[in-house]
Parts: C-alpha cells; structure tokens; sequence
C-alpha cells in the first residue's frame, strides 16, 4: 500500500468512525502493463480515492481489497477477535492479518464481528458499492436509498 493509499484508507475509516457510515466502491479494469498485461486489477474506492487494489486471478479479489482495508485500519477491534473463530483471520508478529483471498463472506463475517453491517449493490457491470455502518438505521438507510 503506497503512501497515499493509506492516507485516503485512514480518511474512509475516519469517516465510517465519525458518520457510522461509508460508502466503497470496488472497480474492475485489466491490466496494459508490460509484466502484468492482461490480468484483471480490481481497485477498492473511497471518493474516488485508491485505497487498495490487487492483481490477477484464482482468489477472491474483491474480499482481498476490503480485508486490505480492514486490516489496515481496525487492528485495536481486531486484535480482540478470536482468529480461531473467523475463516481468514490470523494472529501475525506484526497484528492481526485479514486474508481476503479467502472470501468475501468471511470478511464479511468479520465485518460483523468488529460490529459493522455491509450492504452492497452493483453498481454496473464493473463497480460494486459497498456500504459499511455501524448502525442499524445507517443500514437501512442505505438500503432504502440504493433500492429505488
């Protein structure tokens, strides 16, 4: 995670803690780079702000980029977690470790865990809106407002 992604990382965690409520976006797109040419990039958004992205196939790329997130942001809520409960969740030397490439469920279940509701709508066929608060009444705002 570049410098700059972890500021704007901070700023979607700031907000969440601050409002209960933020709004994600993960974006599809494919790679033109010389060594990676081809592979799919899939990008986690705040405000149109890169947050976290990863590259190429075989995993659950979007449960990678919003365990990133995660990780980065709550290890004080994560480390009270029991790792042996929660699929994808470990106990490093440097914090808790949140594995997205094992799921979007499981970091969901996660989510949950640390007290957070996530509601999630596509948005077209690239995009995905992911929707995180911590209040029932922020999640159902959401769902209220993005079911039209």
């Amino acid at each position: 995670m570049t410098e700059q992604q972890e500021q704007n990382s901070r700023m979607a965690a700031y907000e969440l803690r601050t409002t209960h409520s933020v709004e994600l976006v993960t974006r599809w797109t494919v790679s033109r780079g010389r060594e990676t040419y081809g592979y799919n990039i899939c990008t986690l958004l705040h405000d149109n702000q890169r947050i976290a992205a990863c590259n190429g196939g075989g995993y659950d790329m979007t449960g990678t980029v919003l365990g990133s997130f995660i990780q980065h942001n709550f290890q004080a809520e994560l480390i009270k977690l029991d790792p042996k409960k929660y699929y994808g969740l470990r106990l490093e030397h440097i914090g808790m470790r949140v594995d997205g490439g094992c799921g979007l469920n499981s970091i969901i279940k996660i989510l949950k865990a640390l007290g957070y509701h996530t509601f999630t709508k596509e948005l077209k066929h690239d995009a995905t809106l992911f929707v995180i608060t911590n209040t029932a009444e922020k999640y159902w705002e959401a769902e209220h407002t993005y079911n039209k």
